[in-house]
């Protein structure tokens, strides 16, 4: 006789009036024993003698070995055993672990009322929740129990008929949060213990991908329907109701259509965690009315002025998250909402209830500075960041970049936050491509740190498992901050190469910018070559940034194809009147492209002469550094000219100087143009194209090489600028000082017959 199975203890009326036996089982003895034991059905509990006469001749005899024999047997249990052994009023709440709520209830069998069945499925979610692994089944019971569910659920749906009202929401939603639970745990890939019992209520309340019984909870959806049309239901089991269909994502037409009027026509009666409930679930199940039921609810809480003060933030963040998910908009509600968070909030906080809220703002485009910076120094305030999981932490920066709310506190923060984790493991690659996006997205230039943690992270997982989306946005946000990690760029490559057919539009895009843009055309040209047939694909999808995008990136390339050309200004043309001016000037530089390759393709006139026009206005200011280069220059009696217009291309050189009659541009290359010591794609397209179209003699200089001579502080004056003065005539190949003097008297008898360049 298995040890593991439990017996129900020998009841007295003392022990039940005492309450020592609700719900608690002993183990069975080490030997079968011959006793008779004898069970009393639940009403032995009535004190009437008539009542103890009638049942007394209902009692029970059973071997008890044979009995436990019986129910150790591989064959289910199902219909097999209608009387059990009964204890009176089974207790479910008094149960600790799973087996013992089943045995429990099993052990009643059909002699279970509809209250006790609603409480064991309210019971079963509140034992999963606090399993640990200690207290996992073993797997030699786990049939058994199943067998022993089925029973019960078999019950269940034989007396759905019977349930009240509350009893069918209780069973709803306990089902429902099952489902919940399982789903959330393997879908999240959670631990073992969080999966225990799984295969226990799989191909009852689920099946094997998660999704609830749909006869099974049709069938409750249909009792309940026909209560809600003939009986007035609260407004709490209202709530729970939608909550439960919501959970497993199911919202049968007839209960919901019954199920708005019921809530519409009650919604003054509902208190703040009903309404949140309902909303976040209308929002979820994307329901027709969700308009004309956030009417009501958004009337009922102006209405009634102390009602929001009662809400808590969790109530806060499923309602304006519900707004935002419905994408209806309630200026005044929101505002209201945003002023009593900003007053109240505190360090005491969950933070999926802040990335929630700031979610919510967000996505309505709704912009209240005000929450904004109060969240944003509460979370500063918070000692310990690890309150935040991956999802709510990039959630957050998410939402602070897409509002434009620049907190560079808030974002430095989060910044060494990560960067002082052991690893990443836990943050899925949606969470870093997220991260990575906000960062780059609101400015935060001065991480690189923290993005080469988050780069060291990837290349060590499997980018198989990565979406394309989120590779192409870890490589546009390395390239907008202007950070190179050779290696990821790498895998980076060829995994697009490999499985270029999953590219969309916009990812496609994305990568080739960020290539050209951070510089890597000559390290890599594959990714340029083996897209063009992808680009040629999708080019009708394009938006007209991603079609300026596109063209930039192959003149920075200079990877030409003129297959695509054809197409390519179909799709320009077609889109002649939205483009805007940044898109303008890359298409400019495309067009310069097709003037280096000898193409005869053009864009069209009236295009072409807008694109110029946009490029030639774009003008940025002298930075420090070029204005002590013209300094310098100016003192050697160059005459410089400053932010010359080069005519035929449309770009501004940083100074021009005569040299031997021959006039040479000067660019001063600051940081912005580099990323580490090499060129950035905007310089090598600039360098480039002067000399080609311009035919003009550049000479660059490099803020590394200033910066070192202008280090010599301890110098006299006099000497710090001999070495400036020496190092511009290297690099203007003028010689020795001596000719570079001469070469000033002569730049200066040119001005003085022909005038300042």
């Amino acid at each position: 006789m298995s040890k593991s199975r439990w017996v129900p203890p020998t009841a007295t009326k003392e022990s039940i009036r005492r309450g020592s036996l609700r719900g608690r089982w002993n183990p069975p003895p080490n030997q079968a024993s011959n006793q008779t034991v004898t069970f009393v059905p639940s009403d032995m509990n009535d004190t009437s003698t008539e009542k103890k006469r009638k049942a007394c001749s209902t009692w029970v005899s059973m071997d008890t070995e044979s009995h436990w024999n019986r129910a150790n047997s591989d064959q289910p249990s199902v219909g097999t055993l209608n009387i059990r052994p009964n204890l009176g009023s089974p207790y479910m709440k008094g149960c600790e672990t799973i087996e013992e709520l089943i045995h429990l209830a099993s052990s009643h069998g059909d002699l279970l009322s509809t209250k006790h069945l609603s409480a064991f499925w309210s019971r079963v979610p509140q034992l999963l929740n606090n399993i640990s692994s200690t207290n996992s089944p073993q797997q030699k019971h786990e049939q058994q129990l199943k067998n022993d569910l089925h029973c019960i659920l078999d019950i269940t749906t034989k007396k759905l008929n019977r349930f009240s009202h509350e009893e069918i929401v209780g069973t709803i939603l306990g089902m429902a949060k099952v489902v919940k639970h399982y789903c959330t745990s393997c879908t999240n890939n959670h631990s073992g213990s969080q999966k225990s019992y799984l295969s226990i209520f799989q191909d009852s309340i689920f099946d094997q991908n998660f999704n609830a019984q749909p006869d099974l909870f049709q069938s409750m959806a249909d009792i309940s329907a026909s209560i809600l049309s003939s009986q007035h239901m609260e407004a709490r089991l209202l709530s729970n109701l939608a909550y439960a269909f919501a959970l497993i994502k199911r919202s049968p037409h007839e209960l919901f259509d019954r199920l708005s009027k019921n809530i519409i026509e009650n919604a003054s009666s509902f208190e703040p965690q009903g309404i949140s409930n309902v909303m976040w679930a209308y929002a979820t199940l994307e329901v027709a009315s969700c308009p004309r039921l956030f009417e009501a609810f958004a009337e009922h809480m102006k209405s009634n002025a102390k009602l929001l003060d009662m809400f808590k933030l969790q109530h806060f963040a499923n309602m304006v998250w519900a707004f935002s998910a419905a994408h209806i908009s309630n200026t005044m509600l929101f505002d209201r909402v945003a002023e009593i968070i900003a007053t109240t909030v505190g360090t005491n906080f969950k933070s999926q209830e802040l990335s929630t809220i700031l979610l919510a703002y967000t996505r309505n485009s709704h912009s209240s500075p005000k929450l904004f910076t109060k969240v944003a120094q509460v979370i500063i305030a918070q000692v310990d960041l690890k309150v935040f999981n991956p999802q709510d932490l990039s959630i957050t920066v998410w939402a602070y970049a897409t509002a434009d709310e620049s907190q560079p506190l808030l974002f430095k923060t989060f910044a060494n936050h990560i960067v002082e984790l052991d690893n990443l493991d836990e943050f899925i690659p949606q969470h870093l491509a997220k991260i990575l996006w906000s960062y780059a997205k609101i400015g935060e230039h001065n991480h690189a740190d923290l993005f080469n943690k988050i780069a060291s992270a990837i290349i060590t997982r499997d980018l198989g498992a990565f979406e394309l989306r989120h590779l192409s946005i870890t490589a546009w946000a390395f390239a907008t901050v202007n950070i190179l990690h050779p290696k990821l760029f790498n895998i980076i490559s060829d995994a697009a190469i490999s499985r270029k057919c999953e590219l969309q539009d916009q990812d496609t895009t994305n990568l080739l910018w960020a290539f050209a843009s951070i510089g890597r055309v000559d390290d890599d040209l594959r990714i340029f070559v083996s897209l063009l047939p992808r680009v040629q694909e999708v080019m009708k999808d394009f938006t007209c940034q991603g079609l300026a995008n596109i063209a930039w990136s192959y003149a920075v390339a200079n990877v030409a194809s003129p297959d695509l050309d054809c197409a390519f200004i179909a799709a320009l043309q077609s889109k002649e009147h939205q483009f805007i001016d940044s898109d303008l000037r890359q298409l400019h530089q495309w067009q310069l492209w097709q003037l280096e390759l000898g193409s005869l393709t053009s864009l069209p006139s009236s295009l072409r002469q807008r694109c110029y026009d946009a490029f030639i206005v774009d003008r940025s200011h002298p930075s420090r550094l070029q204005n002590d280069v013209v300094n310098e220059l100016t003192s050697m009696r160059f005459h410089p000219q400053e932010e010359m217009l080069l005519t035929c291309s449309g770009y501004r050189l940083d100074a021009c100087v005569l040299v031997h009659g021959e006039k040479v541009g000067i660019e001063v290359d600051g940081p912005c143009h580099f990323t580490g010591f090499k060129p950035t794609g905007h310089t090598i397209l600039k360098r480039r194209q002067m000399k080609k179209i311009d035919n003009m003699k550049i000479v660059s200089l490099p803020y590394w090489e200033w910066e070192a001579l202008a280090s010599y502080s301890n110098r006299l004056d006099r000497e710090s600028r001999f070495q400036r003065q020496e190092y511009l005539s290297r690099k203007l190949s003028i010689g020795s000082f001596k000719e570079k003097m001469m070469i000033s008297a002569r730049n200066d008898s040119l001005t003085e017959t022909h005038g300042i360049l």
